[in-house]
């Protein structure tokens, strides 16, 4: 089995490269607040301090929630969607004879191999992000200064979330690879069909009942008063969790609403939606990331401004979702590259220029992330608009407490990259029509 798992890897080396990228950077992000959190433990240890240590703890603890789901999601994403990719090649193991148990402990072998590897760099690099990323917690008061502190739990702890995280994604996908006939295997692999498993059902089911119980408790405490902010803040949040876990519905439906009102006739539109429709039977990854960038801080910051709560600084902590959610994005689509580059074959040897080809794949990135800005956008006026109604607050002042600085950079960046990706990874070299041809049949 080792064997066939090093071959495996590198004969899809291009596709492994995207996820590998992807989850050396979000165990990174992980790594850093470990080895801060280590640095800054280490300065409280020598002046002694019980508050601080506490203080600590506590920060530690909001970070690693919020920064610990969002990886979370994106390397289960990400793996999830390397392993569909390859059900095909699995199709043929099935085809040559290999017993299902071998190819379910094959597929999970590579993603463990491949989160240890991205994990073990990462406690390399962790560190070294930390010197910049710990002077954002001088605010809180906390002794930043001291010199850089190692502690075995860094490298322990970023390489089994990062393995635990990769499994996480890729349990399912292998578990199907191993129990579904050969046909329909190679039946998925052409038209892919992606729906709404009963534990993503039942997690949103649980997380919508426990946002109205908190709404019930905000409302209820501030008819006497001016409301419950955290029971607001935190049934918000909860909204936007249940959401994410049904993005199997709303990220589709989030799609069909804003491209409904696209009305042109330009035939790289209409081919950019149909690869884009095509893609998301799929798998809904290629918008996640960006959803998950602008609701997360968006909703946090704008039911936080609306309750009248202090937001200083959650930008500055929550910092790490940002190269978290672009290094996701990048890799859910980039790994379509394969699809795209046999697609602009066939369309140019069907007549169609290399503009309309590489205007087509701009607007198939574009439209992940204006899926993505369009979720997180809603989520985060919705937050605000609630948020102030509950309090009696103006509902312009709550859209003043928002962020816009910081969301516009959110904004261009899931714009910029995944337009930029498609059309990179998209793009064809000069070659001979005879071997376009030829290539696309393979």
């Amino acid at each position: 089995m080792n064997q066939t798992v090093k071959r495996d890897l590198w004969f899809h080396r291009g596709t492994w490269l995207w996820t590998f990228t992807a989850l050396l950077v979000c165990s990174t992000c992980v790594g850093t607040v470990f080895a801060s959190a280590a640095s800054v433990g280490a300065a409280i240890a020598r002046i002694n301090s019980e508050a601080m240590a506490l203080e600590l703890q506590s920060l530690v603890s909001v970070l690693m929630a919020f920064i610990g789901i969002t990886a979370c999601a994106v390397i289960a994403t990400n793996t999830r969607l390397v392993v569909l990719a390859q059900s095909r090649s699995h199709a043929l193991w099935k085809i040559l004879g290999m017993p299902p148990r071998k190819i379910r402990r094959t597929v999970l072998t590579q993603v463990t191999v491949l989160g240890a590897i991205a994990g073990a760099c990462a406690s390399i690099l962790a560190p070294v992000a930390s010197l910049l990323y710990v002077q954002t917690w001088a605010e809180t008061g906390l002794p930043v200064s001291g010199p850089p502190a190692y502690s075995p739990s860094v490298p322990f702890g970023t390489i089994a979330l990062t393995i635990v995280f990769a499994l996480a994604g890729a349990w399912r996908p292998a578990k199907r690879a191993s129990r579904v006939n050969e046909l329909q295997a190679l039946r998925d692999a052409a038209m892919p069909t992606s729906h709404m498993t009963k534990s993503a059902l039942f997690a949103g089911a649980c997380l919508v009942g426990l946002a109205g119980l908190c709404f019930f408790t905000g409302v209820i405490d501030g008819i006497y008063a001016d409301g419950e902010p955290d029971a607001i803040v935190a049934a918000m949040l909860m909204l936007l969790a249940a959401a994410l876990a049904l993005s199997a519905w709303t990220l589709p439906a989030t799609l069909a609403c804003w491209s409904w009102f696209v009305r042109t006739q330009a035939l790289a539109w209409h081919l950019a939606r149909a690869a884009v429709r095509q893609r998301t039977a799929q798998s809904i990854s290629a918008s996640l990331p960006y959803a998950l960038a602008i609701s997360l801080i968006g909703t946090l910051y704008g039911s936080v401004a609306a309750a009248g709560v202090e937001a200083n600084g959650i930008g500055m902590v929550l910092g790490l979702i940002l190269p978290i959610c672009i290094a996701g994005g990048m890799g859910t689509v980039a790994m379509c590259g394969p699809q795209r580059r046999s697609d602009a074959r066939m369309l140019e040897t069907l007549g169609v220029d290399r503009k309309t080809i590489d205007l087509t794949n701009a607007i198939e990135g574009a439209s992940y992330g204006i899926t993505g800005l369009v979720f997180g956008w809603f989520f985060t006026l919705s937050s605000s608009l609630v948020g102030s109604l509950l309090l009696g607050m103006p509902v312009i002042v709550g859209l003043g407490h928002l962020p816009w600085g910081l969301l516009a950079v959110l904004t261009t960046c899931c714009l910029a990259v995944p337009t930029i990706t498609a059309v990179a990874s998209g793009r064809l070299k000069r070659e001979a029509q005879v071997q376009s041809i030829a290539y696309s049949s393979v």
